[in-house]
């Protein structure tokens, strides 16, 4: 469910028992197609971000499967477009003061000194306290998406 609270946009997804936070996160990314910056907010940054890549190697997979399956010239370039950007994609569990070239960033809660501007997707998937979440809310740019894992 999502829902918009002055500009931002916020999405509780609960985690069901087929899916891991990874896998989930994975098939979030591609729908967004990367648009601009994204936070993920772990517990173990370096755990999750191993696993995210794992399933975003197998995502690409598929994607390139589906390109070589299909006749559609409009598709297949398409297609094409995303497998690039998905290979050349850069997830680092470092803070974007550390890493300025990559698109996903995995962090823990204490390394997160300040949402940047051109955050446009947040994924909290850890523990946070009310007060800590209407700050990361608030910091938000306009119109960006934050993801809440309960």
């Amino acid at each position: 469910m999502v829902v918009s609270v002055g500009g931002l946009y916020i999405e509780k997804r609960p985690l069901n028992g087929n899916a891991s936070l990874s896998w989930d996160i994975a098939r979030h990314l591609y729908a967004r197609q990367l648009k601009g910056m994204v936070i993920v907010l772990a517990d173990n940054p370096a755990g999750l971000l191993a696993a995210t890549r794992k399933q975003w190697v197998k995502l690409t997979r598929w994607v390139r499967r589906e390109r070589a399956s299909t006749l559609d010239a409009t598709l297949i370039l398409e297609l094409t477009n995303k497998v690039g950007r998905m290979q050349n994609a850069r997830f680092v569990a470092k803070p974007p003061s550390e890493a300025r070239d990559a698109e996903v960033y995995f962090m823990s809660d204490d390394q997160l000194l300040a949402v940047p501007f051109d955050c446009l997707t947040f994924y909290v998937a850890c523990k946070l306290n009310n007060k800590r979440l209407a700050a990361i809310q608030e910091a938000m740019p306009y119109q960006s998406l934050l993801v809440i894992y309960t």
